[in-house]
C-alpha cells in the first residue's frame, strides 16, 4: 500500500508459489494504490505495476427491505463490518438501537414492529447510510 508518491508499506506476505493468490487488509483511505513485490527463488525481485483501487460507500454495498417481520440487509462490501442500527418512526421517535455486526453477504434481523414507514440507519465511524422502508 503506498503511504505517499514514492513510498509504500508492506501490508501483508503470500509465500505461496501459486499463480493465484489473496490477500485482504484494512485500506486506510478511499483510494488506495498497491503494488506487489515478487521475489525470485534466486534472491533477485521486481515490482508489479502500481494499481488504485476505491472503497466504495455505504449506499453502493447496502440494500435494505423487509420481509415479513424481518429486515434483510444485502452486504456486498468484503469481510464483517460493525454498525450501529437506528429505527425510526414517522414521528421522529427512536423505536430501536442496536449495535450489529454485517456478514458479507444476506443478513437478516427478526423486529417486531406494527405495520407502518420507518426510517433505519447504519451508522460507523466514518459514514451513515439511511432507507425508509415499509413494515
Amino acid at each position: 500500500e503506498i503511504i505517499d508518491a514514492l513510498n509504500f508499506e508492506t501490508v501483508g506476505t503470500d509465500f505461496k508459489i501459486q499463480p493465484k493468490y489473496e490477500f485482504l487488509h484494512e485500506p486506510k483511505s478511499k483510494h488506495n494504490y498497491y503494488r506487489l513485490k515478487i521475489n525470485d527463488l534466486d534472491g533477485h525481485f521486481q515490482y508489479s505495476n502500481v494499481i488504485q483501487t476505491e472503497l466504495k460507500s455505504l449506499a453502493e454495498t447496502l440494500s435494505i427491505y423487509t420481509t415479513k417481520g424481518t429486515l434483510n440487509i444485502d452486504n456486498q462490501s468484503i469481510g464483517k463490518n460493525n454498525f450501529q442500527l437506528l429505527i425510526y418512526n414517522t414521528l421522529g421517535q427512536k423505536i430501536k438501537t442496536a449495535a450489529i455486526v454485517l456478514n458479507q453477504g444476506r443478513n437478516e434481523f427478526s423486529l417486531d414492529l406494527p405495520k407502518g414507514v420507518y426510517l433505519i440507519i447504519l451508522e460507523n465511524e466514518s459514514e451513515r447510510f439511511v432507507k425508509k422502508v415499509f413494515w
